[in-house]
């Protein structure tokens, strides 16, 4: 075929086909980029929850190491340390809660944080590493029979807390259907703290009014 009958058949092709081939999506690209987009939501969907997984977990052990800090203190200083919580502006801050004004300095250790005052060690929940949305402190309990909001835990001499029952620190992440918590409780006589990650079933140390308190701030709007 002759060049003249090539540019001669070229413009005489049908208008139609022509736009046919230079615009638009035909139905086979469109179900391609359908099945894209369903492959990557469904690889998405388990990674946002293993995110929450892991930031919540190490939120709590942050929670658990900083009550073990308070603890030893207590214990190699022969006095009485105390971790404050403050659900309103999702923090706590652990200081000395002894007689010995001496002791008010906390020493500087790998849990310091550079701006904390020197009396001080101040865990803002929603700086702490992670992706996605933050920790939020839900409420602190006393456990037992009659179960009761509390602000903060102390450590005496020996490792113990002043309180008779277990303490329960409450954390939650996400909203809604996606919501998760975790709980961190302390053993009155040992001071020990234990984290207990994502249970559907509440902690067996638990009493069922203390569960029950559990459960209703767990069903609080946000």
């Amino acid at each position: 075929m002759s060049p003249n009958t090539t540019e001669s058949f070229r413009s005489t092709m049908p208008l139609r086909s022509r736009c046919a081939r230079s615009g638009g999506f035909t139905l086979l690209e469109l179900l391609m980029v359908i099945a894209v987009v369903a492959i990557v939501t469904a690889a998405l969907v388990p990674w946002a929850e293993s995110t929450a997984h892991d930031t919540m977990v190490a939120a709590a052990q942050t929670v658990a190491t900083d009550m073990a800090y308070a603890r030893s203190l207590a214990i190699a200083n022969n006095s009485s340390y105390k971790v404050h919580f403050d659900s309103g502006q999702n923090r706590y801050i652990l200081e000395h809660s002894g007689t010995n004004e001496a002791l008010d300095t906390l020493p500087r250790s790998v849990f310091s944080n550079p701006g904390d005052p020197p009396n001080q060690h101040i865990v803002e929940l929603a700086a702490l590493p992670g992706v996605g949305e933050s920790v939020r402190l839900a409420g602190v309990f006393r456990a037992g029979a009659t179960p009761a909001p509390i602000n903060e835990i102390e450590f005496g001499s020996l490792g113990e807390t002043t309180e008779t029952d277990h303490s329960v620190v409450l954390l939650t992440i996400g909203s809604g259907s996606g919501r998760r918590h975790a709980l961190i409780l302390v053993n009155p006589i040992t001071g020990l703290a234990t984290v207990h990650p994502y249970s559907q079933n509440l902690p067996s140390d638990l009493s069922p009014e203390t569960a029950g308190a559990i459960a209703n701030t767990l069903d609080e709007p946000e």
